[in-house]
């Protein structure tokens, strides 16, 4: 429940604005988590679509790192795995942008924040499949300077 709260407008003023900056923003952030959780299943859809490509850059913000762990909290099962293949790779392993799939996780990887991030989508994938590959590349990618390690004992698959 949103406590009998109207929230329509504001989602729809957030989804028209500057989503990514008010979701990085250290005040802002607590809005777009609280419309996240509380706004209609449509809302909500409108708004982790919005936010779904901009996961990578907000997780390596001290703000935008919780917003992308409650937009990867939240969305469904078929949104995350558009966010998995940029991350992890998909046969060929290269993103869109020309960049090897291997740098958005080892950067997230090397992030104090961003590696939370990458928990929670981990944490998230029902398919037992992506989610051992998942697994297999973080193992692959640890280093000693990076939170491989502490990332693969949370998942409990060090």
């Amino acid at each position: 429940g949103n406590n009998g709260m109207d929230l329509s407008k504001a989602v729809t003023k957030m989804i028209e604005g500057e989503l990514g900056h008010l979701a990085a923003h250290s005040f802002a952030n607590y809005a777009v988590q609280v419309l996240l959780r509380h706004s209609t299943p449509m809302q909500r859809e409108l708004l982790i679509r919005k936010l779904l490509p901009q996961v990578l850059v907000l997780s390596t913000s001290k703000h935008g790192s919780n917003v992308a762990e409650s937009v990867l909290s939240l969305a469904p099962q078929r949104m995350l795995e558009k966010v998995c293949d940029e991350i992890f790779g998909s046969p060929p392993a290269v993103s869109l942008d020309g960049k090897h799939s291997g740098d958005a996780l080892r950067s997230l990887m090397e992030h104090q924040f961003g590696n939370y991030v990458l928990q929670t989508l981990v944490r998230r994938l029902a398919n037992a499949n992506r989610r051992s590959f998942a697994i297999d590349k973080i193992k692959a990618s640890t280093t000693s300077t990076n939170f491989g390690r502490s990332i693969l004992a949370r998942l409990g698959a060090e």
